[in-house]
């Protein structure tokens, strides 16, 4: 993780006795690219969270795709930009087992570990995201559904394709936004679906939920949200708990350093720890 960390106390300390007119918002701000197929290139929920956090994330989302096509376009519409946040959302059309753009489940977690890799290498953040439940009903008018008979039906085979991101998520010890889970909440599930893939309002609102749980972890005490987590946040929270100061309401929970909801003194003390390298914000990360 790009990451500058401050390791003498004396320049945080010098620098809370400073009036400076800190800018609660860095221009621009990290660099967030959401790369992975229709559910992606449909932009709502990437719309959702650029409303929530004042984000301006990359849609990299092209609609049929699979994880061997993300590769063949892996470093045009990734790379090249270089992001300080990936989010990546395969698997809809890999588990589409009785179409071309199938890939089996072993190659499909090859070409997750593929991206995670290339990223990591970078000191670049990743987010896996499992793609969302299936209505059978709608999906078979499109689909052969004896091809998925012998695994319970094409709900259960792409399921097994979300548990895949699971596990490569916590074998890479990188963050993950289970929509899928998130999906479970809803007795009445068609409500979140429009064709029985694709998503409603609703349905795409548990991606911006799921990713946006991540998104606070990555730059959980990045207080003006510029990327970095350094004196500046430090300096920026104290004077806002002292009343000296204001952060803007989007950028607030990246303030809230222990996630208790309470923006409080514990909060920049933990991010004055990890400034000095003794506590670690995204530990197992």
């Amino acid at each position: 993780m790009r990451k500058f960390l401050y390791a003498v106390l004396g320049a945080v300390v010098g620098l809370t006795g400073l009036a400076l007119a800190v800018p609660a918002s860095a221009a621009g701000g990290p660099v967030i690219v959401a790369f992975g197929d229709s559910l992606t290139a449909s932009g709502d929920y990437i719309q959702n969270l650029n409303q929530q956090f004042g984000t301006n994330i990359i849609n990299a989302g092209v609609g049929g795709n699979n994880t061997v096509d993300g590769k063949a376009r892996f470093q045009k519409d990734v790379l090249s930009k270089n992001p300080d946040t990936v989010i990546i959302c395969f698997g809809m059309n890999d588990s589409a087992k009785d179409m071309q753009k199938y890939v089996e489940i072993e190659s499909f977690k090859n070409n997750l570990r593929y991206f995670i890799a290339a990223l990591k290498e970078r000191g670049v953040n990743v987010i896996l995201v499992t793609p969302n439940y299936i209505e059978e009903s709608q999906y078979y008018t499109r689909h052969n559904a004896e091809v998925f008979a012998p695994y319970g039906g094409a709900a259960a085979f792409v399921d097994m394709y979300c548990q895949a991101v699971r596990e490569v998520a916590e074998e890479q010890k990188v963050w993950l936004a289970d929509v899928r889970k998130e999906c479970d909440a809803y007795a009445d599930r068609c409500k979140l679906l429009t064709d029985g893939v694709h998503c409603t309002p609703l349905g795409y609102s548990l991606y911006s939920k799921a990713i946006g749980e991540q998104l606070l972890d990555v730059y959980r005490g990045d207080v003006n949200f510029d990327g970095e987590v350094d004196s500046l946040d430090y300096l920026l929270l104290k004077r806002y708990i002292l009343g000296n100061s204001d952060i803007p309401q989007r950028h607030l929970p990246f303030a809230d350093a222990d996630r208790d909801n309470t923006i409080d003194s514990a909060d920049y003390l933990l991010i004055k720890r990890h400034i000095l390298g003794n506590y670690n914000l995204h530990q197992g990360k």
